[in-house]
């Protein structure tokens, strides 16, 4: 856009591109750093489970590559905040839809009928 503006459909090809490369990002930069040092573990118990690490922060890392696609616009701590509570909010949705248990016979709820004219 050469008025330095974007429109919101700009605004969305943009996000969808810098998502596209973000397997990618997130790949390469636990590549890079070197795997954290394990505490000794105790012996497993009978009724233990064990204890995982919690994943990256998924919104942190949008909005790490909302910040890299966009620091030469004018983004600031409330723009990225906005964004990253609508991160934040897309995430949860996506989780509650994962959630949603279909069989593979399910289908969507919509009625088609089709028109026709009487003449």
């Amino acid at each position: 856009m050469s008025s330095g503006c974007l429109d919101r459909r700009e605004f969305a090809r943009r996000i969808a591109a810098g998502l596209a490369g973000m397997p990618l990002i997130a790949e390469s930069a636990t590549a890079q750093q070197p795997p954290p040092a394990s505490p000794p573990r105790e012996p497993a118990r009978d009724g233990d489970r064990e204890r995982r690490a919690d994943p990256p922060d998924e919104a942190k890392l949008l909005l790490a590559v909302v910040r890299r696609r966009y620091a030469d616009e004018r983004l600031d701590g409330a723009v990225l905040a906005g964004i990253e509570g609508e991160l934040r909010q897309h995430l949860r949705q996506g989780e509650l839809l994962a959630r949603a248990g279909l069989t593979n016979s399910d289908e969507p709820a919509f009625v088609f009928a089709a028109y026709r004219a009487d003449g």
